[in-house]
């Protein structure tokens, strides 16, 4: 009889970076509260691989009162949502959103990165403070 190894991944993934907006560059403010997008790199499983990405969004980091975590684009490396009514009624001019990946390997384990946020500087909000000409830094 042949013995036939078997590896047991008993670690989770390594944690990436996580990015706000679509493109690699992280950015710091947005003017619009009717989508929102992140994207993520870096984060590794040598044993079992990655096999599912999970993005989310909230008001704190690692939170998903915003966005509940839903499956993202394995491939793609960066996710956008439209925001719906209910999404956009938990937002008040000027606060942070924070994305969160989660990443699970295929033993089930689990690893979370988030951004350092997004201040929303919501123009469609009622009562905004800020003109077409505020500086997103």
């Amino acid at each position: 009889r042949a013995s036939i190894p078997i590896r047991i991944d008993m670690t989770k993934p390594l944690a990436g970076l996580v990015g706000d907006g679509d493109n690699l560059e992280d950015i710091g403010c947005q003017r619009s509260c009717k989508t929102v997008s992140a994207h993520w790199q870096g984060f590794q499983d040598h044993e079992s691989d990655i096999i599912k990405y999970e993005w989310a969004v909230g008001l704190q980091p690692y939170a998903s009162n915003v966005l509940p975590f839903a499956v993202a684009d394995f491939s793609a490396g960066y996710s956008k949502a439209f925001l719906d009514s209910s999404s956009v009624a938990k937002i008040v001019n000027n606060d942070v959103l924070y994305s969160t990946i989660r990443a699970t390997n295929a033993a089930g384990l689990t690893s979370e990165a988030t951004s350092d946020g997004v201040r929303m500087l919501c123009e469609e909000i009622q009562g905004c403070p800020f003109s077409l000409e505020t500086v997103c830094i």
